[in-house]
């Protein structure tokens, strides 16, 4: 018996100093296991522990509970039962208790979970009930958060034990024992295994313990230890400059869409990579002039023409210029004028003989050369003067120069700039008709235009 005692105590120690940490985390624990007592109890400490007075019967029961209260601090109900086969008990065998009290957990929250306890309640012994209390110490050892291996160890007494139910008469070391043990109370030993039902809390649901869950009150990762990462970039919350937008851990968590290396809360353009020099915008065609701004964002050109180019130098940007290899005018488009349409030269005014008058039919036929005249910038004509043979050629001469100044002189009066008309005298030299008829003659009394 003495090493059964002492094996339990070696092993109770061993177990005690050798573990690891784990984390653990459910408030109730049921429990059950084995319970052994000692009814014969060394009053010298030297031998309270080495000797041991072993009699039981079947198999003695330890059936517990708890529940946490605060940090350290648990609840505990015990109930426990055994048949005793001691040669010192009359009658009855059954031995029953139940107990209520507290542990006090040195490492709470540890695979290795040391304990001191105290419990008080009742007693059954030979029949009879008693007030019993308890103190003593025990460790759990947690495999997992819902499952366990403990061990105990404690001095129960029994108040109001009767001593004559122990019988020690016959033995030959009565006196011994009488003087050196106490007959009414028991150490007792109980290992067993322990249950966590139930969910653990989670505060936040995120699938995480709060007792593991760095930010209880917030859903958040296994990766962070239950804080949240709300934008997925790997970066929690709590060191993420921009929590909501995914971003780069170079940038504390912020954005850089268009990778320039200018982060999207500043840059004017967070779509389009740019330069620091715009604040983050393109500038394509480097004249100056971003993107955004510039009309022309891939060719070069003034701020004056919104960054277009001009390139025939018309003060028309090639954008609005349908010509713009070539220099034109504003009201053509950038384009160049259209040459002047051709004139109307079939024009031919006819005269009387020796006359310098002008019908209202031949009025009619300068009044529209009048207007080509003036409606085209480039054109000039050379009006012509011609006679018959009537008379002499030297006068002839002189009345073919005036016809066409008659001519020119109307012109001028409907408009025409002078510098678009010159005259020219022919006399009777250039006759188109027979002047020996009268109908030639006619034909020849005209002014041409050329």
């Amino acid at each position: 018996m003495k090493t059964l005692r002492t094996l339990l105590v070696v092993v109770f120690t061993f177990t005690a100093f050798s573990l690891s940490a784990q984390l653990y985390d459910k408030k109730w624990t049921i429990s059950a296991g084995a319970y052994f007592n000692d009814f014969v109890v060394a009053q010298n400490f030297d031998r309270l522990f080495t000797d041991a007075h072993w009699n039981h019967k079947g198999i003695p029961v330890r059936i517990s509970a708890g529940y946490y209260l605060a940090k350290h601090w648990t609840a505990v109900g015990q109930f426990s039962m055994v048949k005793l086969d001691n040669p010192y008990f009359e009658g009855e065998d059954q031995f029953m208790d139940f107990n209520l009290g507290a542990q006090f957990r040195f490492l709470y929250e540890k695979m290795f979970d040391p304990y001191l306890y105290a419990t008080i309640g009742g007693a059954s012994l030979q029949k009879n009930f008693h007030f019993a209390y308890n103190g003593g110490l025990g460790f759990n050892i947690w495999f997992s958060r819902s499952f366990g291996f403990y061990s105990e160890m404690a001095y129960e007494g029994l108040l109001g034990v009767d001593p004559d139910v122990m019988d020690m008469s016959e033995n030959e070391d009565y006196e011994y024992y009488k003087g050196e043990y106490k007959l009414s109370d028991n150490l007792n030993y109980s290992f067993g295994f322990r249950f966590c039902p139930g969910k653990e809390d989670d505060t936040d649901e995120d699938g995480i313990p709060d007792r593991d869950d760095l930010c209880p009150e917030v859903f958040g990762v296994e990766e962070f230890e239950g804080c949240p990462d709300t934008d997925g970039d790997g970066i929690q919350d709590s060191e993420d400059a921009c929590p909501e937008d995914a971003g780069l851990e170079v940038f504390q968590g912020c954005p850089d869409t268009d990778g320039d290396s200018i982060i999207d809360s500043e840059d004017a353009c967070p779509e389009d990579a740019g330069t620091p020099e715009f604040n983050g915008c393109p500038d394509t065609d480097g004249d100056g002039i971003i993107d955004k701004d510039d009309a022309c964002p891939t060719e070069a050109g003034p701020e004056e023409y919104q960054g277009c180019p001009d390139s025939d130098g018309d003060g028309i940007p090639d954008n609005k210029d349908n010509c713009p290899d070539e220099a034109g005018e504003a009201g053509y488009d950038g384009c160049p004028p259209p040459p002047p349409p051709p004139l109307d030269l079939g024009i031919v005014v006819y005269f009387g003989t020796d006359l310098t008058d002008l019908s209202d039919e031949d009025k009619a036929k300068l009044d529209n050369l009048a207007d080509q005249l003036i409606n085209s910038e480039e054109s000039t004509v050379i009006a012509q003067g011609h006679t018959d043979n009537t008379g002499a050629a030297s006068y002839n001469q002189g009345l073919s120069e005036r016809r066409a100044q008659a001519v020119k002189d109307y012109l001028l009066e409907k408009g025409v700039p002078e510098d678009k008309i010159t005259i020219e005298g022919y006399g009777e030299d250039q006759a188109t008709g027979d002047n020996d008829t009268e109908e030639g003659r006619t034909a020849n009394r005209r002014v041409e235009f050329k």
